[in-house]
């Protein structure tokens, strides 16, 4: 598969879920962090097949991967905590989601640089 269409693969699975995710997200409930895990795991496992020619933008994929797993984990932990108001733990959980966005930022970033070198 030619770098191109592997770029132009990646970028529409990836920006349509993180623009949903974003927009779900926005009003912090139980009900949108569920639906902001599901859309991290779908994400997660829609990339888990994709090949790259590249061998550096196949691990920076996988690497994202683990990360929006994680971001699905927190997701899920968080909506549990504000479901059972105890919220010094959501506090954490919301910390932990929130210094995750920068490592996916810059996974996201790296990604895009790959498919610009093209």
């Amino acid at each position: 598969m030619r770098r191109a269409s592997q770029c132009e693969r990646l970028a529409d699975t990836v920006n349509a879920t993180m623009h949903s995710i974003s927009e779900e997200t926005a009003n912090i409930t139980p009900t949108s962090l569920r639906s902001g895990a599901r859309h991290y795991e779908a994400l997660s496992q829609a990339l888990g097949p994709m090949q790259f020619s590249d061998r550096q933008m196949a691990i920076d994929v996988e690497s994202f991967r683990r990360s929006l797993d994680s971001a699905a984990y927190l997701c899920n932990e968080l909506a549990e905590d504000l479901s059972k108001k105890e919220l010094a733990q959501a506090a954490l959980h919301k910390r932990d989601l929130d210094a995750l966005k920068g490592p996916m930022k810059s996974q996201a970033y790296r990604m895009n640089n790959w498919c610009r070198d093209d």
